[in-house]
């Protein structure tokens, strides 16, 4: 677990430095500023650490159980409890993030759903596999070509 000093900041100091890490965060504008920033900020295992209670907190909201959770994510049944109730009790500062995550799986479903739509034969059109048995047929043939050759 990561440690404080034990030599405590004036409250006044502590606030404005913590003010300055929130700016600086608004400050990043792409994901791959936000990884390199964060990267040299935080130690491996605090980025574990910290993807680990999200990932609670997107399972959480997913609708799976402590059970599931624990053995697939290697957490204790304490740290989902206090991820659930930051979801539940807290200032809702996941909800945007999730309800945003939410959105891009719908997106990608659809997307996805579109791409299977594209398999499917045309009205009176060509069927697919009618096209795969011809191409079968003539790579049989090569190949009987091929061994009378030799």
């Amino acid at each position: 677990m990561t440690k404080l000093s034990r030599i405590y900041l004036d409250p006044n100091k502590e606030r404005a430095v913590i003010e300055l890490f929130w700016d600086a965060i608004t400050l990043l504008e792409d994901r791959d500023e936000i990884k390199a920033f964060l990267k040299e900020l935080l130690t491996p295992t605090e980025i574990r650490m910290l993807s680990k209670r999200f990932s609670i907190a997107k399972m959480l909201a997913d609708g799976y159980d402590y059970q599931t959770i624990t053995s697939f994510l290697k957490v204790t049944p304490g740290t989902i409890a206090s991820v659930n109730s930051k979801l539940s009790y807290g200032d809702g500062g996941f909800d945007p993030v999730l309800e945003r995550m939410l959105e891009i799986e719908k997106q990608k479903q659809e997307r996805l759903e579109g791409k299977r739509d594209l398999l499917k034969p045309p009205a009176g059109g060509i069927d697919p596999f009618e096209v795969l048995q011809f191409v079968g047929k003539q790579l049989k043939k090569r190949a009987k070509r091929r061994s009378v050759k030799r």
